[in-house]
């Protein structure tokens, strides 16, 4: 991190008191250029840094509701026959029109009696404490899995959970609770089985011949497909790789003694 910048002094950056984030090296030596280096891309990869953002600074204009509402507004799309004529009738049910999903004060607009577009139920109702509707912790396991931890002992030590997955019978909750004790994580992420679950109720529904649950699992359940395809629901590093204060080491474990470093995200 860099330190406080006085604001008072003249030539420095303005950020008051906050510090600010850095690019934090991934290794001791810096690679030689090669080349003309013509982005900040090509920069970081040549220097060997990973260029850490602002604090809190998310990326609303590729997800969140945007993200999420854009993928709901295009499966809807995608389908075809009569499935796809059913979406298509209720595209605006489960998404806005793409004019509006990109608009920042459209976005957040609420139907009729707080209607809430469905591919965003998730995290505009359920996620949020305190309302009539609200899961609390009982919602948040279900938009995530981490899935890259080595299992630290036999049976199977070395392996994730995703390669563990590579076999059909292991997609089961009682071998992923297994996991996630043996490697000690807390959380529990269970996405795949939230859709799966939503997609057992697509199924009754279309027996049932319930047109209005169909419509409302498909669009929320779009939500959790969504979020699946984000490299980051499936990794315990989804806040960045822990460090060591005060060492840098590199992939090959040499270390060098340096100033303190903290990951913010």
């Amino acid at each position: 991190m860099l330190p406080a910048q006085d604001t008072a002094t003249p030539g420095h950056f303005g950020f008051g008191n906050s510090p600010r984030p850095m690019a934090v090296p991934q290794d001791c030596a810096l690679s030689p250029c090669s080349g003309a280096v013509t982005s900040l891309s090509n920069i970081c990869r040549e220097l060997n840094v990973t260029l850490v953002r602002d604090w809190n600074s998310g990326l609303p204009e590729y997800w969140g509701d945007v993200g999420h509402y854009t993928i709901g507004f295009f499966a809807c799309d995608k389908l075809s026959g009569k499935i796809g004529k059913l979406m298509k009738a209720n595209q605006e049910n489960v998404s806005y029109p793409t004019d509006t999903i990109t608009s920042r004060k459209g976005i957040k607009l609420r139907g009729p009696d707080g209607f809430v577009r469905l591919a965003d139920v998730p995290d505009r109702i359920w996620k949020i404490p305190g309302g009539k509707a609200a899961r609390g912790n009982f919602e948040n396991p279900n938009h995530f899995a981490d899935m890259d931890q080595q299992l630290p002992d036999s049976p199977n030590k070395g392996k994730t959970l995703l390669e563990l997955c590579d076999d059909p019978v292991n997609v089961d909750p009682d071998v992923w609770m297994n996991y996630y004790t043996r490697v000690k994580d807390s959380e529990k992420g269970l996405l795949p089985f939230r859709v799966w679950q939503f997609f057992d109720e697509m199924v009754d529904a279309a027996l049932q011949q319930d047109v209005k649950r169909f419509v409302c699992a498909a669009g929320i359940v779009a939500h959790y497909v969504g979020d699946s395809c984000q490299p980051l629901h499936i990794s315990f590093l989804y806040n960045g790789e822990p460090m060591v204060a005060g060492s840098l080491e590199n992939r090959a474990g040499a270390r060098r003694r340096g100033p303190e470093v903290t990951f913010q995200w």
